[in-house]
């Protein structure tokens, strides 16, 4: 049976005065600091696979790591264009496994010697997966359930997947499925501007081609998905959990057979009991 279980809602929760010295939320002003948790090692190794979750650090002098036979040119004090920069990538990590490679956000030449020059060294795969894990992160509300061990205890919620997806060999198709699965698409203008967050119309002016080619279902999903996220109201296209799956959910089995989408509930009655 159901028991009714009070929400915790500040499990696990790490106040300004508790952050690590070498946060980033430390260095914010005081005033944009809040409640902030812990940032598990999946987040950690999610972050590190956007720009954004990698950390640029103060430019240095090196000596030029390429072979002098074969070097790209530039004779300017400019940035270096990106095949160039890309060829002292390379021979900057020669050798080094990929998660210790470290990428160059940019390269230019140093005015003291045609030999050294500038570079502005990003955090390697390894160095910010570590740092991601000794992080904290603004408290995520994104859930209805609120993640710390207490809650967890009673109830979770959590998605599962079985089997292996099928995946599209054309980059721009996949690009396109990818921001539907995103669904954090800004509509609105009166919403302010966040990094990594598309903006509607951006959305339909880049994959045209493939909006216009989705039914009309599909289409209002995906539309009402996008307003969920501005404004909170489930698209009314979305039946109720008793009602089964909507009728755009794609179900297969093993074999790769196709099954009814939207599967009526099956219920109970007493006279079920009744030996035939």
């Amino acid at each position: 049976m159901r028991v009714p279980v009070a929400a915790v809602l500040n499990g696990g929760e790490i106040l300004p005065a508790q952050f690590p010295s070498t946060s980033s939320q430390a260095r914010l002003p005081r005033d944009q600091q809040g409640p902030c948790e812990e940032v598990d090692p999946i987040d950690a190794a999610i972050a590190i696979t956007s720009k954004q979750g990698l950390r640029t650090f103060p430019r240095e002098v090196i000596a030029d790591p390429r072979p002098r036979h074969g070097r790209k040119s530039e004779y300017s004090y400019d940035p270096f264009s990106p095949p160039t920069l890309k060829q002292v990538e390379q021979a900057f990590n020669l050798g080094k496994a990929p998660d210790d490679w470290r990428k160059l956000a940019r390269v230019s030449r140093h005015p003291g010697s045609g030999d050294l020059l500038f570079i502005d060294p990003m955090e390697t795969p390894n160095e910010a997966r570590k740092r991601w894990q000794h992080e904290v992160s603004p408290k995520s509300f994104h859930g209805a359930i609120i993640g710390n061990a207490e809650n967890h205890c009673n109830v979770t919620a959590y998605d599962v997947a079985i089997g292996g997806g099928k995946a599209s060999s054309d980059p721009r198709f996949y690009r396109y499925l990818c921001a539907v699965a995103d669904w954090r698409l800004k509509k609105s203008d009166s919403l302010r501007d966040r990094p990594g967050i598309e903006k509607w119309n951006d959305f339909i002016k880049t994959f045209n081609a493939y909006w216009s080619d989705e039914t009309v279902e599909r289409k209002v999903l995906i539309e009402g998905s996008v307003d969920y996220y501005s404004t909170g109201t489930l698209p009314a296209c979305v039946p109720a959990l008793h009602v089964g799956l909507p009728s755009t959910v794609v179900c297969e089995i093993i074999n790769g057979r196709r099954t009814e989408s939207a599967i009526a509930p099956k219920t109970h009655k007493p006279s079920d009991d009744i030996p035939k």
